[in-house]
């Protein structure tokens, strides 16, 4: 059943046939945003980690959404590298987000400079050694191990407090990443004609853009 949020009232009494067009134009754009991962990166086994995540954010759901966009972009890279080398993917389950993956997916022709956050230095270099993990693999362990002290602020007369908004910002700074990671893999999975080209997508308005100010 869809979700309450999904609807909304509209009054079309006055409208003209500018405003008309104008809103179909728009109800046009919110469709292709909203199902932006899934054409991205459909079909995949890991298009609905993003959808859903995508979608549990735009509720504020930040554990899950934060969660499943990291379980994502882990699974993208494994299942990638996995077909490119020809490994089965069920053989393949130790494999965790990590410098070591995030350079054998490099090594294949993946931009994995997509996934690094935008004042991280030296990216490419770092995955080429495993001593100082890049910022989404650090994020990746943080996060699925619960490790949530890094964003919980320490307030006067309260102390240290953790509430899943303040996770908000830096869900908003992996959803924007994810859509540029998303770009990235349907370019390659073009390139390496496993499905028919996905033509004109674009990266959706990020619809936690006020946690970025």
């Amino acid at each position: 059943m869809p979700k309450k949020s999904n609807y909304e009232l509209v009054i079309t009494d006055g409208w003209t046939e500018e405003d008309h067009k104008a809103y179909r134009a728009e109800l046009a754009q919110r469709h292709l945003d909203q199902t932006f991962f899934t054409r991205a990166f459909a079909p995949s086994p890991f298009h609905w980690h993003f959808q859903q995540a995508s979608d549990a954010l735009q509720d504020d759901l930040f554990l899950p959404g934060l969660s499943g966009l990291l379980n994502g972009i882990e699974a993208s890279l494994r299942t990638i590298c996995c077909h490119v080398r020809g490994r089965p993917l069920s053989g393949d389950l130790g494999r965790v987000m990590s410098n070591p993956l995030l350079n054998e997916a490099k090594e294949i022709g993946l931009k994995v400079e997509s996934l690094a956050f935008s004042d991280e230095d030296e990216f490419l270099e770092k995955i080429s050694r495993s001593s100082e993990p890049v910022r989404v693999v650090t994020l990746r362990n943080d996060i699925c191990h619960g490790n949530f002290q890094a964003f919980a602020p320490s307030l006067p007369g309260i102390g240290e407090f953790f509430t899943p908004e303040c996770l908000g910002p830096i869900s908003a700074e992996l959803l924007d990443i994810s859509y540029q990671w998303a770009l990235e893999v349907s370019r390659f999975m073009d390139e390496q004609r496993w499905r028919a080209p996905e033509r004109g997508l674009q990266k959706p308005k990020n619809p936690l853009d006020q946690w970025l100010r």
